[in-house]
């Protein structure tokens, strides 16, 4: 006869798919010679929402923190795109080419800043 403590059912909600599956296996192997006490039983059922709860509780602060995650990079991404600028060999490509419907050219509003791009209307 094979009795098993509480916390060997308990576990079940801990443990990964794999090992899970191989515990519920080894347990449908025994299964004539598995004995569940009263007890257990109760202990199973008053705890295993409590596990649970604890088990989405986690699942959510990971969610929370990759979502976080995320509106960093998208934020940084933003952030960088914004001050990139675009350099002379570049806008010839550009305005050399048949994208768009005008061309664009360079232009410098001061010494200081960056070459920036104009849609200039198609002549």
């Amino acid at each position: 006869m094979f009795v098993a403590d509480s916390c060997v059912y308990l576990g079940l909600y801990r443990s990964p798919k794999e090992p899970r599956g191989e515990l519920l296996a080894a347990l449908q192997a025994i299964r004539s010679r598995l004995w569940v006490p009263n007890q257990v039983q109760v202990e199973v059922l008053d705890n295993s929402m409590t596990i649970s709860s604890a088990i989405l509780r986690d699942v959510h602060e990971e969610a929370d923190r990759f979502g976080q995650s995320i509106n960093k990079a998208v934020f940084g991404v933003k952030r960088t795109t914004r001050h990139l600028s675009v350099s002379d060999s570049t806008t010839r490509t550009v305005a050399g080419s048949s994208i768009g419907t005008g061309t664009c050219e360079p232009t410098q509003s001061s010494p200081r800043s960056s070459p920036r791009l104009h849609m200039l209307p198609s002549t």
